[in-house]
């Protein structure tokens, strides 16, 4: 009976787990993380015994709801584990998780577990190109100056957004799963739009905050933007429309951007969801361009970079809108990036997790004149401390007249989960980035600079952007954008094998010094052409100077030469043995060479290309001098004719 009872509650006991672990599962799903969380730890009772997968989504949960510290010693069970099946994705939350918590040495390990694992990611390449990420995040800080606001709750506040002299804020309870303001899912109480009166500089008192009137709903709004006329708003809602909740198969409530506009009352109406939502995934966080005629938006749609991408569309005229736009690589990573915001002069700043940062989300800045959605080809900056934080730095905004704005933070000291944060910039952040090459052509048969060669800058679409000719130091120099543009220098010179060095230019790696080998073609100055063209030597009659006919095919091929080579400059040098007296050897060999140099310019060679000198017995390749005693073959060695390069 016992065994009976036992093997009952055996299988209701598994069966309570079995159910436990599928709405756990169904929990994560859905983004509902705080969910999750509590019925994952229910579920965990020996940490031994404990499923690789639970210990995983459990530290996923807590790094989506930013509970950085909790998310760091759930992953550091996970991979105490030593389990193979850990996502690569794991390793780089693990890294940010710590980041969060200041551990920046450790974080950096976790960072090369992940390159290891996926040296293709744009997030592994940007860490291994920048390993001084803190230095550079460093050189962009103390631009801004902090200002407490007082319309902050205990709850959260984020997503300011100008509104007349005014804000518009989001403002709700405690946030759960794919959170609204980092993510874009959120099954949590309600939020809502709030206009606010922001302190005054230097001014600490209670700012004045109101509901919005018609816009608000029985569900999410958030993230807003208005038009500079104060009469057309884009904001992010819930998917709700007529009054009905809208979910997608899974039954998630996804988001939507909806578009509002002012009647005649001076009432918010007409609110309408733009044509490209859908009931598949989610879009929102809006922000417009300074002509109003570009909306820039979040989205997890597919085809799309990483987890959530930055958008943009062109607005028409009768609520009509153009092709979405991915920004593409240059903004989006395989990360997280939202909450754009387009500022007078074009400049973009957004939140991300995927560019090197201090924790969490940080804020950057991109300057869209520089983009081609294409191409990564534009800089993207960390604006550094104070504005970004070991936590979650989001939802920037500025005006440039003023250098006044706001943003949003969950940094340790605030009054809520998420506060708001005023600030006055103080010093512009560059975002572009003037760059050149310093370079060098050198020789590798002589091992020397070479001067005179001719330099063209390549770039990665194959165009010439520029071209130089080396110094008399074999030193040239180019001015080039190093907004990470790929280039390479092809070098040439008459007479050399042209060479090419390949580079690229990145912020970090501006003004790169580059060789451009090139390879003089023999023969070489100072050379004989003789063992290039395997002359036989040239035979004259004894006591003679006149070129014999036997001689002339040899002859040919130097003549050849020179017709293939019109710039070659040579010079005939006649040796004799040791034989008879000095004096008589040289100007027999003098008379000589030059017949063999006459012979060559009565062939249509001009004079100023071929000259003859004899240097007799003065130049003997052997021991064979005058008074020893040597064979004929040997002294055979010393009777030789020379065809010197002297020029090229």
């Amino acid at each position: 009976m016992k065994k009976y009872i036992s093997l009952v509650c055996g299988i209701i006991c598994l069966g309570q787990a079995m159910g436990q672990s599928e709405k756990a599962n169904e929990s994560y799903k859905s983004y509902d993380y705080q969910k999750a969380i509590k019925l994952y730890t229910n579920q965990i009772d020996d940490d031994t015994n404990v499923d690789v997968n639970i210990l995983e989504k459990l530290a996923n949960s807590y790094y989506f709801n930013a509970d950085f510290n909790n998310a760091e010693e759930w992953y550091r069970k996970l991979f105490d584990k030593g389990n193979a099946e850990v996502a690569s994705e794991s390793y780089f939350r693990f890294s940010q998780s710590l980041k969060a918590n200041k551990k920046y040495v450790e974080a950096d390990k976790w960072m090369e577990r992940f390159v290891q694992s996926e040296p293709n990611d744009s997030r592994a390449k940007r860490f291994v190109e920048t390993k001084n990420y803190l230095e550079k995040i460093a050189e962009n800080g103390g631009r801004f100056t902090l200002e407490p606001q007082s319309f902050n709750t205990n709850n959260n506040d984020f997503a300011p957004s100008f509104y007349g002299e005014n804000l518009l804020v989001s403002s709700g309870g405690s946030l759960i799963g794919f959170q609204v303001k980092k993510h874009l899912w959120n099954n949590e109480t309600l939020y809502d739009l709030y206009e606010v009166v922001p302190n005054k500089q230097d001014e600490i008192k209670k700012s004045r905050r109101k509901k919005l009137k018609g816009i608000n709903t029985r569900l999410h709004e958030s993230s807003s933007v208005v038009t500079k006329d104060g009469n057309t708003m884009y904001f992010t809602r819930n998917n709700l429309y007529d009054g009905k909740k809208g979910e997608d198969s899974d039954g998630n409530t996804l988001l939507k951007l909806y578009k509002a506009t002012k009647n005649e009352n001076g009432k918010w109406d007409a609110i309408t969801p733009l044509p490209f939502n859908s009931e598949t995934f989610s879009t929102g966080h809006p922000a417009l361009s300074d002509d109003e005629k570009t909306l820039y938006f979040t989205s997890d749609r597919p085809g799309g970079v990483g987890s959530s991408d930055i958008y943009r569309v062109s607005i028409k005229d009768n609520n009509s809108y153009g092709d979405i736009e991915n920004l593409g690589p240059t903004v989006n990573t395989e990360g997280r990036e939202s909450f754009p915001f387009v500022t007078k002069s074009n400049k973009l700043f957004f939140a991300s997790d995927g560019f090197y940062g201090l924790g969490g989300l940080d804020v950057f800045v991109t300057d869209l004149d520089q983009i081609t959605i294409t191409e990564n080809n534009a800089l993207v900056y960390n604006v550094g401390e104070p504005i970004n934080s070991p936590k979650d730095d989001f939802s920037f905004i500025i005006n440039e007249d003023t250098n006044m704005g706001y943003f949003a933070s969950n940094r340790d000291g605030g009054q809520g989960g998420d506060d708001i944060y005023g600030f006055v910039r103080t010093g512009e952040i560059e975002t572009t980035c003037d760059g050149g090459i310093n370079g060098l052509a050198f020789e590798t048969h002589f091992q020397k600079p070479l001067s005179g060669a001719t330099l063209k800058l390549i770039n990665a679409k194959g165009e010439e952007v520029a071209s130089t000719i080396s110094d008399a130091q074999g030193k040239f120099t180019f001015d080039a954008s190093c907004a990470n543009e790929a280039y390479k220098i092809v070098g040439s010179k008459e007479g050399h094998k042209s060479g090419e060095s390949s580079f690229s230019l990145s912020r970090e790696n501006n003004r790169p010094d580059v060789q451009v080998d090139l390879l003089e073609l023999p023969p070489y100055k100072g050379e004989d052409i003789a063992k290039l063209l395997n002359l036989r030597p040239i035979y004259f009659a004894l006591n003679k100077a006149a070129i014999r006919k036997s001689e002339v095919p040899e002859l040919m091929k130097v003549l050849n030469y020179m017709k293939e080579n019109p710039t070659v400059k040579i010079e005939i040098r006649s040796h004799t043995d040791s034989r008879g007296s000095d004096s008589y050897n040289l100007k027999l060999s003098d008379r000589r060479a030059k017949s063999t140099a006459k012979w060559i310019v009565d062939q249509g060679i001009p004079a100023d290309r071929i000259s003859g000198k004899g240097f007799g017995e003065s130049q003997l390749l052997n021991q064979c001098s005058n008074g020893v005693k040597c064979n004929d073959a040997t002294h055979e060695e010393n009777r030789r004719s020379e065809f010197i390069v002297v020029s090229k």
